[in-house]
């Protein structure tokens, strides 16, 4: 209704009426006051003029004269009253009907915006129109605090953002640059504290320890180092060299390694001391301590440090070294903790027992063999084991042979060998009888090991590793021929190649998930590395086994060649795991996902979208022949020259938290980076509804109130890091208003914008607007 009759009379005639309206009332209430004062002094009158006694009215109330008077008098009274109150509210109808117009002028149309979230929206900002960009780090996100929108972002001279910076490459050298033409500043972003404290470059290296244990038989401790966070060109040699200390007591060991392109890795093969193992062994009087308590195992510990590319010094000499310990000032500081490797006595022999059938079992090495290796396997009976009898059948592929079977108790029992060669299999016979009791009261129970057997490996074996299988058969006297018999089938591995570990290698172990955003998958390429005796690292191109250990947080191909997460996930885990394996070696490894916490949280600068009355900017627009009702002779005209209506805009974020869930199944989240930051999403896209905002577009038309202008002779920009978060970035653009030099001009705008400002100031032509610039320099 207002806006109807705004467009009919006039905004300056609606807001007279109004004022009138609001004083007519207050004139109508002062009337009706005035004239019932009138009324009570002239009611005896009007009643004589009727003929009416005024004794006859009172009489049947029984009233007095004295009390006809009070009567009179409160009357009086009563009526006063409701003048002054009826005057005093005339008077607040007025002031409210100016206030509430006032109102209505500063806030616009009282429409519903509320956000869906039911938030209050946000202030309108006021800020630097200048573009802020990260160069040279792929994977960053602009951050927002829950708090809504940086204090920075409410001046015209200056701007801020935040951003996370991800996965920066070690050979990158970040720049965040902001533009705002034709100026343009950019600044180098610092390295990580740590960084400069430690004085070597942003290399992100992983460290895995091969051996948990070692001992004098093998003294050696082996770890490899990854670089991570790209790939490298084969032949670059300016990797840095990495140092690993072992320290046990009041001695240390150290040795070094340069990481070598293009796969980044190296392996230190540190030797311990003789002396470190001889707290370790076993002495005459260990079975006398058996019954005391368990001492703990000696440790020796495991660190490293990152030398710079510069100091190829610490990578010069090839062999461990033992020198004393240093003190902990200065020293600990710049090492990085690998782990710990438990120092034995003797070494734990590496085998596995598989189960036969319920009376048998067989013991057998847990371990690839050489070529031409001779090992042996072990049968061990159950205590309830009674049979006078046994016969064990063993077929093997070609490429094992079955040497010789020993009894282990050979006054109890006896072994005979019997071998059968085939075209593709060989298949030996071993028949165990017991012998007569009165040579040795024999019992299971006392005498587990039952039989060895000795077998060898035979020469020609090429590759990585190649299977052997081997299937073992037990018979008993008494068994029916035709009834189907326990088989079991090991399969030995047999390989050229000392193979001691394998160590998938990844880029990255932190996958920010996007994808349930985007629709775009996201995945992260996996090598599989084997490592040898002597420290040599070689990739392993056969075929593999792989799976994740949870399919919700993140996934691995079937190739095992890289693990993923496709948009279906619903949790993110700090830890998820994904395990390996090769043949009889396994290796695991843990990635941290996060993933967005839904709803999104979207933001608009301005929930109410307008036409803005009587602005017009150059362009020609599709619809450019369409005036408005009211245009007419000069304004048709400026539209028919290529002028458009402005509009108001608004800008957009869609926000999230990013977290990960705990693995144990808990409601305790970790934030990304903290939860009080949340992630600026860019472009989502997804068949689901992530988000909702409202967001109403107006046909109403509003007027500028005010506008404001920024001098900018140039750009200074700033950058600072969150002290707990090192990742986390804040650049703040500042316009520079000085001008330094005589005559410095400031590009405004091309010839045609010139001359719009010129019309839109009621100037005359370009001349008098820089006239009119050259005064307001003049004065500053």
């Amino acid at each position: 209704m207002r806006e109807t009759l705004e467009e009919w009379i006039g905004r300056d005639t609606l807001q007279l009426v109004t004022e009138n309206v609001s004083a007519g009332f207050w004139i109508v209430s002062s009337g009706i006051s005035a004239g019932l004062i009138i009324l009570s002094g002239i009611a005896g009158q009007i009643l004589s003029t009727f003929g009416v006694n005024g004794d006859h009215v009172v009489q049947p109330l029984k009233l007095g004269p004295a009390q006809v008077q009070t009567l009179l008098l409160w009357g009086l009274a009563a009526v006063v009253g409701y003048w002054l109150l009826s005057q005093l509210l005339g008077l607040l109808l007025s002031i409210l009907g100016r206030v509430l117009w006032g109102l209505k002028e500063g806030l616009g149309e009282g429409e519903d915006t509320c956000s869906a979230s039911g938030e209050s929206d946000p202030h309108d900002l006021v800020y630097l129109p200048a573009e802020l960009k990260v160069l040279d780090v792929p994977d960053h996100f602009r951050l927002q605090r829950v708090d809504r929108y940086l204090p920075g972002n409410a001046s015209l001279g200056s701007r801020s953002e935040t951003y996370l910076l991800l996965h920066r490459r070690p050979t990158a050298k970040p720049v965040i640059q902001a533009t705002y033409l034709p100026f343009t500043a950019q600044q180098v972003v610092p390295a990580a504290d740590h960084h400069h404290r430690y004085g070597s470059a942003a290399w992100d290296v992983r460290a895995v320890s091969i051996e948990g244990t070692v001992s004098p038989a093998e003294p050696y401790a082996r770890v490899l180092f990854h670089l991570k966070g790209q790939d490298w060109l084969p032949g670059r040699h300016d990797l840095p060299c990495v140092s690993l200390h072992a320290f046990h007591q009041t001695r240390a060991v150290h040795g070094a390694c340069r990481l070598q392109a293009p796969l980044g890795v190296c392996v230190v093969e540190l030797e311990f001391p003789p002396r470190w193992f001889s707290a370790t062994r076993p002495s005459a009087h260990s079975r006398r301590r058996a019954a005391e308590p368990a001492r703990p195992p000696e440790r020796a510990e495991l660190y490293y440090s990152l030398g710079t590319v510069e100091t190829s010094a610490e990578c010069s000499y090839a062999g461990p070294q033992e020198r004393p310990r240093p003190g902990a000032e200065g020293t600990k500081e710049r090492l990085h903790y690998v782990g710990a490797v438990e120092l034995r006595g003797t070494d734990p022999p590496r085998r596995q027992e598989v189960r036969l059938d319920d009376n048998v079992l067989i013991r057998v090495p847990d371990m690839a063999l050489r070529p031409g290796q001779l090992f042996t396997a072990t049968l061990i009976l159950q205590q309830n084991f009674t049979a006078n009898l046994l016969t064990l059948r063993i077929k093997v592929k070609k490429g094992l042979q079955v040497l010789a079977a020993r009894p282990a108790v050979p006054e109890a029992w006896t072994a005979k060998l019997d071998k059968f060669k085939g075209s593709k299999h060989h298949t030996a016979v071993v028949t165990c009888r017991r012998l007569d009791g009165r040579q040795l009261a024999w019992r299971a129970a006392d005498f587990p090991e039952f039989l060895y057997l000795d077998l060898a490996v035979e020469n020609g074996t090429s590759g990585l590793a190649s299977t052997r299988p081997v299937t073992w058969q037990v018979e008993y006297p008494g068994q029916d021929p035709e009834a189907e018999k326990d088989k079991m089938v090991w399969e030995i591995q047999v390989s050229e190649r000392d193979v001691r570990a394998l160590v998938p290698l990844v880029k990255e172990q932190e996958i920010v998930n996007t994808a349930p955003l985007t629709g775009i998958p996201l995945a992260v390429p996996v090598k599989l590395v084997a490592v040898e005796m002597g420290g040599a690292v070689f990739e392993v191109t056969e075929q593999m086994g792989c799976e994740s250990a949870n399919k919700q947080v993140l996934k691995v191909t079937d190739t095992c060649n890289s693990v993923y997460v496709g948009g279906k996930e619903n949790r993110g885990a700090r830890g998820a795991r994904v395990d390996f394996w090769f043949r009889r070696l396994h290796a695991s490894l843990l990635f941290t996902v996060w993933v967005p916490l839904l709803p999104l949280r979207i933001e608009l600068t301005d929930t109410t979208l307008e036409q803005v009355r009587g602005w017009r900017v150059p362009g020609a627009t599709p619809d450019s022949g369409l005036a408005e009702p009211e245009e007419a002779g000069e304004e048709a005209e400026k539209r028919a020259r290529g002028c458009r209506l402005q509009y108001q805009r608004a800008g957009v974020r869609f926000l999230a938290h990013f977290v990960a869930h705990p693995l144990d199944g808990g409601r305790h989240l970790t934030y990304m980076p903290s939860s009080d930051w949340l992630l600026d999403v860019r472009s989502p896209v997804s068949d689901s509804i992530l988000g909702e905002q409202t967001l109403v577009v107006s046909d109403e038309k509003v007027a500028v109130s005010e506008l404001q202008a920024q001098l900018v002779s140039g750009l200074s920009l700033a950058l600072s890091t969150e002290p707990r978060h090192p990742d986390v970035l804040t650049a703040t653009c500042q316009a520079l208003s000085a001008l330094h030099s005589p005559k410095q001009s400031i590009l405004v705008a091309s010839e045609d914008d010139i001359r719009w400002v010129c019309e839109d100031m009621g100037l005359r032509d370009p001349d008098e607007l820089r006239s009119y610039m050259e005064r307001i320099r003049g004065s500053s």
